[in-house]
């Protein structure tokens, strides 16, 4: 990539090309002062069928981190075994030590069929990863879109 110089002015970062400016936070006094650049790739997601789901199948899907929270999006493909609740676990692409559902949170909808189901990404702190949860009409496998984001701790 392109290495762009910058002055630091009044706690802001300065971007001579553009003259946009960037605050520069710190959390104590002491605390040394740290621009970390956002970075992103793509994971395949380990899938775990939960509750309700006969096959699934995850597609690659990416990331972008900046600082200390991930957001990912994707699609994953979920053949349930009845209509009802279906539950999903959805690994994480960086690691994190999730402490409650709400360190984690998206959502999800289904790509195609007359059902128009959609659904809540939560954090699982017993499992750290991301789950999936929907109530489904169908019976169907169909394609689902999802986001969320969460927090490496």
């Amino acid at each position: 990539g392109n290495i762009m110089p910058f002055e630091v002015k009044n706690e802001t970062v300065v971007l001579p090309a553009s003259g946009d400016k960037i605050p520069i936070h710190q959390s104590s006094c002491n605390a040394p002062k740290v621009i970390q650049a956002p970075y992103s790739g793509i994971y395949t997601p380990t899938l775990t069928n939960t509750t309700n789901i006969a096959a699934s199948t995850a597609s690659v899907c990416q990331y972008m981190c900046v600082g200390d929270l991930v957001t990912v999006s994707g699609k994953i493909n979920i053949d349930p075994t009845a209509t009802g609740l279906i539950t999903m676990g959805i690994s994480l692409p960086i690691a994190s030590d999730l402490a409650s559902d709400n360190q984690c949170a998206g959502v999800a909808a289904q790509a195609s069929g007359s059902t128009g189901q959609n659904g809540a990404i939560s954090g699982d702190a017993t499992n750290n990863r991301a789950t999936l949860n929907s109530i489904t009409s169908s019976l169907a496998a169909f394609d689902w879109f999802f986001t969320f984001t969460y927090r490496i701790i």
